[in-house]
């Protein structure tokens, strides 16, 4: 194939609630994707703070506007961490309608993103009672009965949603769970916390979940090896190949 690619840039966009919004910060995952996509594709954060599947179904059209006009190699979609917080709840989607949204803003990715891989991770765990504490002195409020258990509900949703539309599944939650239960091991003095509030992801904690994604992704349409760099990337040979020989 070609050594190098002209024109439209491709594309990785990345779908969610916080997780993925506060991913653009300097060590977060999304940030660590552009990285691993340099010169191969632009990441697209389309994170949106505190909200669920039920608000992400509703502004969908919204949210994918202006995005398909370019090559896209690989869409992430990560929610589940707002929608299982317990009845009542003003954040709360039940498992059945989760898996539903899920399964609808799957299908719809795909038939937008027809050359795209789509890949659905579940949400990170939650250190329940540190993130309860957080929540009850910043905002004067529970945190809605996250537990770790309900993620795992949630993320067995996320399972039938994704062999359902035909998408890959990435299970952000087992990986990060087996590195905090590694950790814990060690002792909490000598190994950085996956979380900075017990919710949302540590420098450390999106270096995991970034490498979980990246190890998902190998041998895929979306792996950066398999993909075409934009324009020459020996800059010796590129005014021989891209200027006009009189200009050289």
């Amino acid at each position: 194939g070609a050594e190098w690619v002209r024109g439209c840039k491709a594309q990785v966009v990345c779908i969610g609630d916080s997780i993925t919004e506060y991913g653009s910060d300097p060590s977060g995952w999304v940030t660590r994707l552009g990285w691993h996509y340099s010169r191969k594709a632009d990441v697209i954060n389309r994170g949106y703070s505190g909200y669920t599947t039920r608000l992400i179904r509703a502004i969908l059209p919204d949210v994918l506007d202006g995005l398909t006009s370019r090559p896209t190699r690989l869409v992430t979609l990560l929610l589940g961490s707002n929608d299982s917080t317990v009845a009542g709840h003003f954040q709360h989607v039940p498992p059945d309608e989760f898996e539903a949204n899920v399964v609808f803003i799957l299908r719809e990715l795909k038939s937008t993103f027809k050359d795209a891989v789509i890949a659905v991770i579940t949400p990170p765990p939650v250190e329940a009672e540190r993130y309860d504490a957080f929540c009850r002195k910043t905002y004067g409020a529970d945190a809605g009965g996250r537990t770790n258990a309900r993620m795992q509900q949630y993320a067995k949703c996320i399972e039938r949603a994704a062999a359902l539309a035909g998408c890959q599944c990435v299970d952000g939650l087992t990986s990060m769970r087996v590195v905090s239960h590694q950790h814990s091991r060690v002792g909490a003095g000598d190994a950085p916390s996956l979380f900075t509030d017990g919710l949302h992801l540590s420098p450390r904690g999106n270096e995991v979940l970034f490498e979980c994604l990246r190890q998902a992704l190998q041998g895929t349409a979306a792996d950066p090896e398999k993909m075409t760099p934009h324009f020459p990337l020996d800059p010796v040979a590129a005014p021989s190949i891209l200027l006009p020989p009189d200009s050289v």
